[in-house]
């Protein structure tokens, strides 16, 4: 999906931030709305930034050789039990790294 949306609104060009997130470059203020709805078709269009879902984690044991942990797993299953839109605003903003 991304691939596409970039291929038609971006030039072909994703940009990903060093907080992990993905960012569709030269966009038209005309193309934004349509770009919401392909995301939010595909589950993507919650805005979660600063929220406890919004982890920033490294690859740990699964692919880096460095690591003496694996992080993939505790960022999902972290992202699971505040899986709700309602629950993580509650919360209020809560920035989470994790480390391997």
């Amino acid at each position: 999906l991304m691939a596409d949306l970039a291929e038609r609104y971006s030039f072909d060009e994703l940009r990903v931030t060093h907080a992990q997130n993905i960012v569709l470059p030269h966009v038209r203020k005309a193309d934004l709305y349509a770009i919401w709805q392909a995301l939010d078709g595909a589950g993507l269009a919650p805005a979660n930034l600063d929220l406890i879902s919004d982890i920033i984690a490294c690859p740990g044991l699964d692919y880096c050789s460095l690591a003496n942990a694996r992080s993939i797993p505790v960022a999902q299953k972290i992202a699971t039990r505040f899986a709700d839109q309602n629950r993580q605003r509650d919360l209020g903003e809560l920035k989470l790294k994790i480390s391997g």
